[in-house]
């Protein structure tokens, strides 16, 4: 009882504090940019037309007036953020209070990380993975922004947390309910929506002994996801004679994709794609809502498919390398840095070995360096984990009904890494970091039979 009440005293602490630094976001950087930073005009914009008319349109927020796909649907963002932030354009100047509801679902999101690990594992390691999340800079700085990561991080921590309720009781009632929160989830950011996939691999192996029930099971949990996702799929079909989720990852493919596997740097791929675009295709466009308008997406999947075609072992290669060099040197690192100095960083050791003055450089960017060292050793902990989880499960000391629960995690924190979250914006690491602080809390806990010299 004395260690729960040392627990709670820690939480209240970490709390306060944490709502203090929160605060001052307020007076270090603002309200009034709110809806200019990257991504969020977007997101603010598409809440208006929700709110306005029932439409999701690119309206004057969203793109200029001159863009060709002014006033026309869109569909390279998914509707479920928009439609959440649809309730503050109620409100005048609503978007100054979308930080205040966020940082309550960032306390939220930590909860259910509590939770989480306490059903996969332990009490004691719940209690320090939710007292390392409270010390999470990043997440608290997205939870001040208007963009999509505070709401999917709630909701996709709650999938997580019906999928082992289901593997633990195996009752349908969780798996449905599992399938209705993944898709909840695609809507609100589309990195999940491959989850699906992952999630069969996990029923079949759960269910390895018994065949009915494989099918059984695969088929309630993709017939909850389809029923929930399929309304958006069919708007897209309806509006553009295709059924998709989101133009996304097509133009990614082009835009980015291309030239990271091809090893170019990317503004000269960009500016050699785009004069490619005009000659192929007759158009010349500078607005990003034309680039992502459906109307291109043929046109990035013949590009991308070419490609890949043409150099598959080079964009192997160049991406094995990519996620290796990503490994060594992550590029994440304190936010709350930036909120104060607007001292941007892209790479820290491999910037410091190229630096002229080593000194200087370190002196300016010690912080940021010492979060990718600790990224680091993040990965080095959730790689061992899962070596002795595949071999030598039993040092682990886990219990059976976890054992799937457990596979889950590990799929998805891959599944993340491979697709390129640690190559992408520091708030892309989220979902893999957040789990990554599970698997270090049981090492805290259970340290002593992990070095036991017997192993």
């Amino acid at each position: 009882m004395k260690k729960f009440s040392n627990f709670k005293s820690i939480v209240v602490v970490l709390v306060v504090l944490r709502l203090l630094v929160f605060g001052s976001f307020f007076f270090s950087y603002g309200t009034d940019s709110l809806r200019d930073y990257p991504d969020s005009d977007h997101y603010w914009g598409l809440a208006k037309s929700i709110h306005d008319n029932g439409t999701f349109v690119n309206n004057e927020i969203v793109t200029s007036p001159q863009a060709k796909s002014f006033n026309k649907p869109n569909a390279f963002r998914v509707p479920g953020y928009p439609l959440f932030l649809s309730a503050f354009w109620n409100i005048e100047e609503g978007y100054k209070y979308v930080p205040i509801v966020q940082f309550l679902l960032g306390l939220l999101g930590i909860y259910l990380l509590y939770l989480l690990a306490k059903k996969i594992f332990s009490e004691k390691v719940a209690q320090i993975a939710s007292i390392i999340f409270l010390f999470e800079p990043t997440f608290l700085t997205v939870n001040f922004f208007i963009l999509s990561d505070t709401l999917f991080m709630v909701l996709f921590l709650w999938f997580l947390i019906k999928s082992v309720e289901f593997f633990k009781t195996n009752n349908y009632k969780h798996l449905v309910l599992t399938g209705l929160l993944l898709a909840i989830a695609t809507l609100v950011r589309p990195v999940a929506m491959y989850l699906p996939i992952l999630f069969v691999v996990v029923l079949i192996y759960h269910y390895r002994k018994s065949f009915e029930k494989i099918v059984l099971s695969v088929v309630i949990f993709l017939v909850a996801v389809g029923v929930f996702l399929s309304p958006w799929y069919i708007r897209n079909y309806v509006n553009f004679d295709k059924a998709f989720l989101t133009t996304l990852p097509a133009y990614n493919s082009w835009r980015y994709y291309i030239g990271f596997w091809s090893n170019q740097e990317i503004g000269e791929y960009w500016r050699q794609a785009q004069i490619d675009y005009q000659i192929d295709t007759g158009k010349v466009i500078s607005e990003f809502a034309d680039f992502a308008d459906p109307i291109n997406l043929d046109y990035y999947n013949q590009k991308t498919n070419e490609f890949l075609s043409q150099n598959f072992s080079l964009a192997v290669k160049n991406q094995v390398q990519r996620i290796a060099l990503e490994t060594i040197d992550p590029r994440y690192y304190n936010q709350i840095v930036q909120m104060f100095t607007n001292n941007v960083y892209n790479k820290g050791y491999s910037e410091l070995a190229r630096a002229d003055n080593k000194l200087v450089f370190l002196a300016k960017n010690w912080e940021m360096l010492l979060s990718s060292l600790i990224t680091f050793l993040l990965f080095i902990n959730f790689i061992t984990f899962y070596l002795l989880y595949l071999f030598k499960q039993k040092i682990l000391q886990l219990s059976s009904s976890s054992s799937s629960s457990i596979l889950l995690v590990g799929l998805i924190v891959v599944y993340l890494f491979v697709t390129g979250a640690p190559g992408n914006i520091e708030r892309y690491l989220m979902p893999l970091l957040i789990l990554e602080y599970m698997i270090l809390g049981y090492t805290i806990v259970n340290y002593k039979i992990l070095f036991r010299k017997h192993r």
